[in-house]
């Protein structure tokens, strides 16, 4: 994976790179969501392209599949969805070839909380370099499939247990979080302003 866009913006106006996704409740209200993707790693294999989000903390970020169910940290997941699955314009810009697909790869949040590390004088810089590696905190989802995992280095954790379907399990991963925010639209158009998730 070669990170490729920073600070991408998914919005409306001039300095926007990708057109947000529009979600329609039942009750026939949308919303869009917008925002700024920190970065955009991209690989390319024939004439399609894998798409992994990384979104940087200050601190650490848990994430958990299960969570998108109530509507909660779906943001990293609507980026990487709003670029794969959302207007075509995101094939040109991503670099797909003729006929080719943008294949959701993975959604990593990256701590940039680093500790401190110690070393002795006989520590090669190898060894140096794989003791700061596992300081980093990486959290998120990646595909299953090999050539990914492969190219993914840590955050080698699948979407669903089995990873089944080309994509690793991000479509249906899509469906199921398009649902959940159809559903938070249509409760908070119709006026349901809880703070439950």
């Amino acid at each position: 994976f070669v990170p490729t866009f920073f600070e991408m913006k998914i919005g409306y106006g001039e300095d926007a790179q990708i057109r947000p996704m529009e979600y329609r409740a039942e009750n026939g209200k949308t919303a869009v969501f917008s925002g700024i993707v920190d970065r955009v790693d991209l690989m390319k294999r024939g004439n399609d392209v894998y798409v992994k989000v990384v979104d940087y903390k200050t601190g650490e970020k848990d994430f958990k599949i299960k969570d998108i169910e109530s509507g909660l940290n779906v943001q990293i997941l609507l980026y990487l969805f709003n670029i794969c699955y959302g207007h075509g314009e995101s094939r040109a810009k991503m670099g797909c070839g003729d006929g080719g697909r943008l294949i959701p790869a993975g959604a990593v949040y990256l701590s940039s909380k680093i500790g401190s590390i110690k070393e002795s004088a006989e520590c090669t810089e190898e060894t140096v370099l794989r003791l700061a590696d596992g300081q980093i905190k990486r959290r998120g989802v990646v595909s299953g499939d090999d050539t990914v995992i492969s190219k993914n280095g840590k955050e080698d954790k699948c979407v669903s247990p089995d990873c089944d379907g080309e994509d690793g399990g991000f479509a249906e991963l899509n469906q199921r979080l398009s649902e959940t925010v159809r559903s938070i639209v249509g409760s908070l158009t119709g006026g349901d302003a809880s703070i439950a998730p």
